[in-house]
């Protein structure tokens, strides 16, 4: 089996680099470009896809307490009746 050359830490400069995968290696300039803008991407969809998340965990937050509110009114309405 052959192994992919290691990924060291810090910024590479050759020009035949593994990106993601061993089968992502930009070979030409055309190739480096679309490999920026698919890296830039999934960056772009990464953060939305966290930001959606975090909206949707306060939107639920925020209807469990209307709905605690809501119950806790039905309760105080059916005694007072």
């Amino acid at each position: 089996r052959e192994y992919p050359p290691t990924m060291l830490m810090y910024f590479h400069q050759r020009l035949k680099e593994i990106v993601l995968w061993r089968e992502w290696i930009p070979q030409n300039d055309a190739e480096y470009v679309g490999t920026f803008i698919a890296v830039l991407m999934f960056g772009i969809v990464s953060v939305v896809l966290k930001s959606w998340r975090s909206g949707l965990s306060m939107w639920w937050a925020h209807c469990e307490v209307l709905e605690g509110m809501d119950a806790e009114f039905r309760a105080n309405s059916a005694e007072s009746v």
